[in-house]
């Protein structure tokens, strides 16, 4: 039996369940969700969620765009 670390969580694995464990691993991050939220220049305006439970392209890309920015607003995300 041959033993390799997770890369995404460092528990030392066997070889053979290495591929199914960093699947299924908490820490990987295809399997986390993420808020986009919109935050305000006016810090007394609270942020406010404009989408739940998406993937972190799907976030990274929503706030790439030029609809995600407007004046004294931008759109951010954060993991669940």
């Amino acid at each position: 039996m041959s033993m390799i670390h997770c890369k995404y969580c460092q528990h030392l694995i066997d070889t053979d369940f290495n591929a199914e464990h960093e699947d299924e691993c908490e820490f990987n991050p295809k399997n986390n969700t993420y808020t986009i939220y919109r935050f305000y220049r006016n810090i007394l305006k609270e942020r406010e969620v404009v989408k739940k439970l998406v993937s972190l392209k799907e976030a990274k890309e929503h706030c790439e765009s030029a609809d995600s920015k407007g004046p004294g607003w931008f759109d951010g995300y954060q993991m669940d």
